[in-house]
């Protein structure tokens, strides 16, 4: 609902949705350019509630300053293949189209990554486990 076509109670919308999320384009760059890896939330189309979307790691990028940058990414549902998201900025709402590299021979397939309405930098820090977890 706050990121649909709909913006009911006037909390959002594709084109409140894209604008926050290049906010968060620059945050991820900014980490990224001073850490290995950042995970990111990922925001569907077809959510309801924030339970229904999903977070990945953010490894690298390339962006050519034209609204169309590539963010690679590791999800743990993808085992050890990374993902490449090649995303357009210059619409009314967010582009997303998703590939998975190949492991042998890093080929690209593409898959259906339209479903992602938007994407931000989640807060993260270490936190060392209790000793009593310890075996």
């Amino acid at each position: 609902m706050v990121g649909s076509q709909v913006n009911l109670f006037n909390f959002g919308g594709e084109k409140v949705i894209l604008d926050r999320t290049k906010n968060e384009w620059q945050k991820i760059k900014n980490r990224l350019d001073a850490e290995a890896a950042c995970p990111i939330g990922l925001l569907y189309k077809t959510s309801f509630t924030p339970l229904d979307d999903h977070q990945v790691l953010a490894i690298g990028y390339e962006d050519n300053g034209f609204g169309n940058p590539e963010l690679m990414v590791w999800d743990n549902n993808d085992g050890s293949q990374a993902r490449i998201y090649k995303i357009d900025f210059n619409g009314d709402a967010l582009e997303v189209d998703k590939f998975t590299i190949s492991n042998k021979d890093k080929s690209l397939t593409h898959q259906d990554g339209s479903s992602i309405k938007g994407f931000f930098l989640e807060n993260y820090s270490h936190v060392q486990p209790p000793v009593e977890l310890k075996i």
